[in-house]
Parts: structure tokens; sequence; C-alpha cells
């Protein structure tokens, strides 16, 4: 219910060439889609590593 006034006020459209779209999404999307599994694989590696009676 809370979101439902963010949904019909929508979102802000600013123009821009296609270049900069893609330029953008790959540098939020692309990046983040590389770097962030890594990360996250290496967090859970070290939570588990400080179990007792693991590794």
């Amino acid at each position: 219910m809370a979101l439902i006034p963010l949904a019909l006020r929508g979102v802000r459209y600013t123009p821009a060439s296609a270049h900069d779209l893609l330029r953008r999404n790959l540098a939020v999307y692309g990046l983040g889609g590389l770097v962030l599994p890594f990360v996250g694989i290496k967090f859970i590696d070290l939570a588990v590593s400080r179990l007792p009676g693991v590794g």
C-alpha cells in the first residue's frame, strides 16, 4: 500500500541519446553483474570458514 503513491507519481523522463543510455546501463548492470558475484562468493567463503568444524 505504501508504494502506490510512488507508482502513481511515475519515473521522471530525461531525454538521452542511445549511446549515453547504453554506456550507463553497461556501467551499472554490466560491471555490477561481473563484480558483485565474486564479492558475494568471497563473503560466503569467509563466513563458512569461520564456522566451527568447517575448513
